[in-house]
């Protein structure tokens, strides 16, 4: 049985918690309101984005002609998919002897996808392409680019190691060995380091 004192206290801590509810219901149905709504926005994009997602793979599967692939580059901007498409696009255009094309689509992909897993590869394909052009100072600087960016990359090796051959070519050969010798070095487990050692030897001579 509660004595007088205790019915006391507890009627002044009922008629705060009364007083505190009517004051600041409004805010708090309105805060409630707001994350039932943030949940459920939150659901509707995730499953929005994975159907979206869905369908990018699925045309960019579907898509093997120069225009499909535009289609899903243009049709799901921002997914991996599209951005899987910019660098098979490029290949394409590569194999056309369209290099200035192939490398704008290159470039517009490595801007538009910073964290995308084929960038060491774009950014390889736009050396290659600058390479193929006899563009021989900027194939060189974004070769090096290449090997300093993504130096845990496979793509890192066949960078150091396609630097060393234009110095080859120009008839640098203390800077080719010096390449080829640094590339041996950096990358023991490349599967190209024995084709950089033969051909160090044959430098060598």
């Amino acid at each position: 049985m509660a004595s007088p004192t205790d019915t006391q206290e507890s009627q002044p801590v009922a008629f705060e918690a009364d007083l505190f509810w009517d004051l600041h219901k409004a805010k708090i149905l309105g805060g409630i309101v707001a994350l039932v709504l943030a949940l459920a926005i939150y659901g509707g994009w995730q499953v929005t984005s994975h159907k979206r997602a869905e369908a990018a793979n699925t045309a960019l599967a579907a898509a093997t002609t120069e225009d499909a692939l535009r289609g899903v580059i243009s049709s799901y901007s921002g997914s991996a998919a599209a951005g899987d498409a910019h660098v098979l696009l490029a290949g394409k255009l590569r194999e056309e002897g369209k290099f200035d094309a192939s490398s704008e689509l290159l470039r517009d992909f490595s801007a538009k996808y910073p964290k995308h897993p084929m960038l060491a590869g774009a950014s390889l394909s736009l050396a290659v392409n600058l390479d193929a052009q006899d563009k021989t100072e900027e194939a060189l600087a974004a070769y090096e680019d290449v090997a300093v960016r993504f130096g845990s990359s496979y793509a890192a090796p066949i960078a150091a190691l396609a630097r060393a051959t234009i110095f080859e070519k120009q008839g640098k050969i203390d800077e080719a060995k010096r390449a080829m010798e640094d590339m041996i070095a950096q990358y023991p487990e490349s599967l190209y380091v024995q084709e950089a050692k033969s051909r160090l030897q044959g430098l060598r001579r």
